[in-house]
């Protein structure tokens, strides 16, 4: 709803503003209405995307700081877990499992990146980033393994993962 509504406010503020003021298409001052209906359209566009970004914040929800520092918190564990049925489960059951991880502990890290780099500013934002970085990568490197078949190189990257994933955990900022 909110793109339509922007692309239909530009339209309409583009044809408004673009009519030559001589020409009047009809009763109707097309130069002056379109513009002023398109610049409302617009706002109300700006608004409702506003509004629905007043959840962001401190909150557990999706994309916010406390998301993110939970799934810090929780990743090495996660991996100890998984790590403890990767040499018997199904090599299907691992990669799964690794998706599943990936969504529950990767993607919120990345859906309020910038929200923590607004909070933390860049200094501090680098001191956690850079070891969960190459954690995570190391999370998509097992996953890749696994789902190309080769189970010692998935457990040697979930391995290899957990200390860098404790060291991001360390060093989160204390508030």
């Amino acid at each position: 709803m909110q793109k339509l509504m922007l692309v239909f406010g530009c339209v309409l503020g583009v044809v408004g503003g673009a009519a030559p003021s001589n020409i009047k298409l009809g009763p109707l001052p097309f130069d002056w209405t379109l513009t002023i209906v398109g610049a409302l359209l617009l706002l109300g566009a700006y608004f409702i995307r506003k509004n629905t970004r007043a959840g962001d914040g401190e909150s557990a929800a999706a994309g916010s700081l406390a998301a993110a520092h939970a799934a810090i918190l929780r990743a090495a564990d996660d991996v100890r877990n998984l790590q403890k049925d990767a040499r018997t489960d199904g090599i299907e059951s691992l990669a799964s499992r690794l998706d599943a991880m990936i969504k529950n502990n990767i993607q919120p890290v990345i859906d309020a990146q910038n929200l923590i780099i607004e909070k933390q500013g860049f200094a501090l934002y680098a001191r956690h980033t850079s070891p969960w970085a190459t954690g995570e990568r190391l999370v998509y490197r097992a996953w890749s393994a696994a789902t190309d078949g080769h189970r010692p190189e998935a457990i040697a990257s979930l391995e290899e993962s957990i200390l860098h994933f404790e060291e991001a955990a360390r060093e989160w900022p204390k508030y």
